[in-house]
């Protein structure tokens, strides 16, 4: 799958990467759902991300209004909505290899089949927490630059066993 093809992203977790990357997709156009565990998490997000794309606009890095972008941005209460019809999913959740590896195996039972599977992290090599995972060919690292809204690169890292299309 193409970057042009994909069109909808689902971010788990919505601590300061999660926020920075649902900026980042929601600027590029791209309908996002955000998922968090943390009940309080997903109350203060919205309110995150307004606040991070304000600050855009008022340097005059939006090409849209602000709301505009919010509004492409949605909480999701459950992992399973969140990733029902996601093309990518972007993983931001704590750097911990217990942690990830029952995190994805909840993505790869609950998302579509086609859905790439990106990892923010940063030290953790993604065979190291889906080595055992029936969809592991669709797994990958994708470490940004920080803050992702502001540098736009980001670090695409295949597992040994990652699909050459994703």
């Amino acid at each position: 799958m193409s970057t042009a093809e994909i069109r909808r992203v689902a971010i788990v977790g919505a601590g300061s990467i999660g926020v920075a990357f649902a900026v980042v997709f929601a600027r590029a156009g791209w309908p996002v759902r955000l998922f968090d565990p943390d009940a309080s998490r997903r109350d203060a997000a919205p309110g995150e991300i307004k606040q991070r794309l304000n600050e855009l606009a008022r340097f005059r890095l939006l090409d849209e209004a602000a709301d505009t972008v919010a509004a492409r941005v949605q909480m999701a209460a459950s992992i399973e909505t969140a990733v029902a019809d996601a093309d990518l999913v972007q993983e931001c959740a704590p750097e911990r290899a217990d942690i990830k590896r029952a995190l994805f195996a909840q993505l790869d039972a609950a998302a579509p089949a086609k859905a790439i599977f990106a990892s923010a992290s940063s030290a953790l090599t993604a065979s190291s927490f889906v080595d055992d995972l029936a969809g592991r060919h669709r797994c990958l690292i994708a470490h940004p630059g920080n803050p992702p809204y502001l540098i736009p690169v980001i670090e695409i890292v295949p597992a040994p066993f990652t699909a050459p299309d994703v």
